[in-house]
């Protein structure tokens, strides 16, 4: 799309002190010293480099009457060039997908100069990780440019101009010409761009990942994994209301369910447990009485089903005495929803928190993190500590799970519950450790969350969309205040949005998530498999991401 600007001298006489836009005339003049720049209107054209005489002279005789003592006879810089066109009017301002290290900020629409303070302050935002999450995500290039678009258009665009290849950080400021708007794939982002002009990451993984198992059989079977990606996903069908979301979850849970709302299951650990939040959701969506009695054999199993002395829940039956940092977001907040549903509220509240009181008292740790796991005999297999009774490192989505169910919890715990002050105090010592330890350079945070330097360790995406939710929320709540906690979840969520990439098929890709993980050793948790979309991730980010952008 050309567009044909000329300057004129002033003439003696000062120019206009700001731009001055002839909307009849159609012609911008904006001040540029003792000159002025006149820009006429854009054309879609096959040549966007045609210089055409006679639009200059249409310019000047349209600007002529307003600036009658304009020293026409000095015109200077007669020129026509190329401007980008999005398909949402906004500039693209942020990270090149696939080019994480540069920053573009262009696509003004001939406004370039009028919005260069504000573009200014986000592109300095963007660098120092203090960018507002909502301004970048509407500005973020991906939103219409995929990684092969811009990939391929900066390669060309570097080499024509004899450019290096760029290997630091550098900010691009250019109208890159990308005529008549971007081609998007059929299937995932393009789906989730469709309405908007911008891309719905959300649904964009939604989709992906529904494209890559489109038989809700191929998913896996009843596990917390599959339950917490649906989880997220129905969080996503509450914003858009897309049926087929609905439908697929649906499907998935009947694999499991009979038609008397039996399930062949014996909830004999805390993982098991997680998935029954779909039941929850499918009763009150469907009405259909077998989701409710399918819960009714979740929650009768919380009966009789084995404690330590101070009334903790054992990871697993198996498991004896153990408390794992993993499993108070399988059982928990299951047992709260489903007592506050069906008048079950006095048992939830009361034994919910208390798990959460005696889970995080023993695994504690002085630094503002919690350890993965407390055995209170001492005896388990990982080693405990012998007078704490923990495990001896701080993994990191264990803590995201204590997170994010402490941040569940307290939106449905009443204001007056006696031990909802030691919640909000529990949810202030991981404020703290995650802005103690957050990776300033990435915005995420390191798979053992305290050994940044260690050779080997890398940062984890689940659990950093884990700890910029439970930020993000905290502070909306008024749990936790300051600019630094706005600060770290602001790099947090670009920290995360940097490991969203879209493959040559247009399907999301989300790197770096840890594979499920048990209690060991330093050299365990190093050396577990860094996956792309396992569930872990793509859950933790669905979660993240409807509180973050929506």
């Amino acid at each position: 799309m050309p567009s044909r600007t000329t300057r004129a001298a002033a003439g003696g006489r000062a120019p206009p002190s700001r731009l001055v836009h002839l909307g009849a005339a159609k012609v911008v003049l904006t001040p540029m010293g003792k000159r002025v720049r006149g820009a006429g209107t854009r054309e879609f054209e096959r040549d966007p480099d045609r210089f055409r005489r006679r639009r200059v002279e249409a310019i000047v005789a349209a600007a002529r009457p307003y600036l009658r003592r304009a020293s026409w006879d000095g015109l200077q810089e007669e020129w026509v060039g190329p401007r980008p066109m999005t398909p949402d009017g906004l500039p693209l301002i942020g990270p090149v997908p696939g080019h994480s290290r540069v920053l573009l900020a262009t696509g003004h629409n001939m406004l370039g100069l009028m919005l260069a303070p504000a573009t200014g302050r986000l592109v300095t935002g963007l660098l120092t990780g203090d960018a507002d999450p909502a301004l970048s995500s509407a500005f973020d290039p991906v939103r219409c440019a995929l990684d092969a678009i811009l990939g391929v258009y900066m390669a060309s665009w570097t080499e024509k101009r004899g450019l290096p290849m760029i290997r630091r950080r550098t900010v691009l400021a250019s109208a890159l010409g990308i005529g008549g708007g971007l081609l998007l794939p059929g299937t995932g982002v393009a789906h989730a761009v469709a309405r908007t002009g911008r891309t719905d990451w959300s649904r964009a993984v939604v989709d992906s990942t529904l494209a890559r198992y489109p038989d809700p059989a191929s998913l896996g079977g009843w596990g917390y994994t599959r339950g917490l990606f649906l989880l997220g996903a129905y969080r996503v069908y509450q914003r858009v209301g897309e049926p087929s979301y609905l439908a697929y979850i649906k499907r998935w849970v009947d694999r499991f369910v009979d038609a008397d709302g039996h399930m062949s299951r014996t909830f004999d650990n805390l993982d098991a447990m997680q998935s029954g939040n779909l039941l929850l959701m499918l009763h009150r969506e469907t009405g259909d009485a077998r989701y409710r009695t399918a819960a009714d054999q979740i929650r009768a199993r919380f009966a009789d089903y084995p404690r330590t002395a101070d009334g903790g829940m054992w990871h697993a039956t198996g498991k004896t005495n153990e408390l794992w940092g993993d499993g108070v977001f399988m059982a928990q907040p299951f047992l709260l929803r489903y007592g506050i549903a069906y008048g079950d509220k006095s048992y939830a509240y009361d034994e919910v928190t208390r798990n959460l009181s005696v889970y995080f008292r023993h695994l504690k740790a002085s630094n503002g993190l919690i350890y993965h796991a407390y055995d209170a005999d001492g005896d388990a297999p990982w080693n405990p500590d012998a007078t704490t009774g923990t495990s001896a490192h701080f993994w990191a989505r264990a803590i995201g799970w204590t997170a994010m169910t402490h941040i569940e919890v307290l939106e449905m715990l009443p204001a007056g519950h006696p031990r909802r002050a030691e919640l909000i105090a529990n949810v202030r010592h991981l404020a703290k450790g995650f802005l103690r330890y957050q990776d300033r350079a990435t915005g995420r945070w390191f798979q053992v969350v305290d050994k940044a330097s260690e050779p080997g360790n890398w940062t984890e995406t689940s659990a950093s969309s884990m700890y910029t939710l439970m930020l993000h929320a905290a502070l909306g709540h008024g749990w936790i205040r300051g600019g630094d906690y706005a600060a770290a979840a602001r790099r947090g969520y670009r920290g995360v949005l940097d490991k969203v990439t879209v493959d040559a098929n247009g399907l999301t890709d989300i790197a770096d998530i840890s594979e499920g993980t048990n209690v060991g050793d330093l050299a365990y948790y190093l050396g577990r498999p860094r996956n792309t979309n396992d569930l872990h991730g793509l859950g933790a980010f669905l979660l993240m991401n409807e509180r973050l952008a929506y």
